[in-house]
């Protein structure tokens, strides 16, 4: 919700990296040759109360690009396209949790969510003059210092429970494939084809009023959170050949007893 002070933080970072050197083009706008060019020599892109709307696979393009200083296509009006590396920092504030057409781990190494729970109570008309103004500045600009000496020492960021908590309960949101495998026992996945798995995903989203993700995220899922892959073999007990989920590297030379011991003890 409002009120926590998302839009006072960017007026600070603004004050810090000065006017000039920011851009405020929306998510939306980033794939707009229009907007996305204002980016061009900004050290940061604040954009704040973003709507509630997708991240479609063309604003995810643009944003993993920026992320990682890739060479992008931008053009002025009346303008050829120029090839260039947009250095800008993506800082977004939002009342929203926004959903993402992709769900894969580029995605998730990305894109970081910053929760911010704590509302203001009483307002000051000069807050943000107070906070802003140069001696502010200066212990503001101090606190990034000795951040990024933090960060130099130990090769790393520091790590919050809060924010890992945050970041795990969006990819929940975000890709619904995990929370059906959260509800579903391994015994439903392992030696079942996708087809089999697929259907009782389908049936959980009816149940869940969710919409069904593509098969192949629902793989992708299934090989991140119980390392099975599926793969044409027989079952271990010889009965039929199909593609099964199985433990990602099964021999059926090697594993095929242990695997029909599996069988017996989770099926019963």
């Amino acid at each position: 919700g409002g009120g926590n002070g998302k839009g006072t933080l960017l007026e600070i970072i603004t004050a810090i990296l000065g006017r000039s050197n920011v851009s405020n083009v929306s998510p939306k706008q980033l794939k707009d040759e229009r907007y996305s060019n204002a980016l061009i020599g900004k050290l940061a892109n604040l954009a704040d109360d973003v709507e509630d709307v997708s991240l479609d696979n063309d604003i995810m393009k643009i944003m993993k690009n920026i992320s990682t200083c890739d060479n992008i296509q931008l053009r002025k009006l009346n303008h050829n396209a120029i090839e260039t590396r947009v250095t800008a920092t993506l800082i977004n504030t939002t009342n929203h949790l926004l959903k993402s057409f992709e769900k894969g781990d580029s995605f998730r190494r990305r894109m970081l969510w910053l929760p911010m729970f704590t509302k203001v109570e009483k307002f000051d008309g000069t807050f943000i003059t107070r906070i802003t103004a140069p001696q502010a500045l200066s212990y503001w600009v101090r606190l990034i210092i000795e951040a990024y000496e933090r960060l130099w020492e130990n090769g790393e960021f520091t790590k919050s429970e809060m924010l890992n908590e945050a970041q795990t309960e969006y990819h929940r949101n975000n890709n619904n494939t995990i929370m059906f495998l959260e509800d579903t026992p391994e015994s439903e996945i392992r030696w079942r084809t996708i087809s089999d798995i697929y259907t009782s995903y389908e049936q959980w989203c009816d149940d869940a009023c969710e919409k069904p993700l593509a098969k192949i995220r629902l793989t992708e899922t299934i090989r991140q959170l119980l390392n099975l892959e599926s793969k044409l073999t027989w079952l271990p007990n010889g009965s039929n050949r199909g593609r099964y989920f199985v433990p990602v590297g099964y021999d059926a030379k090697t594993d095929k007893e242990q695997e029909l011991k599996w069988l017996n003890e989770n099926l019963k």
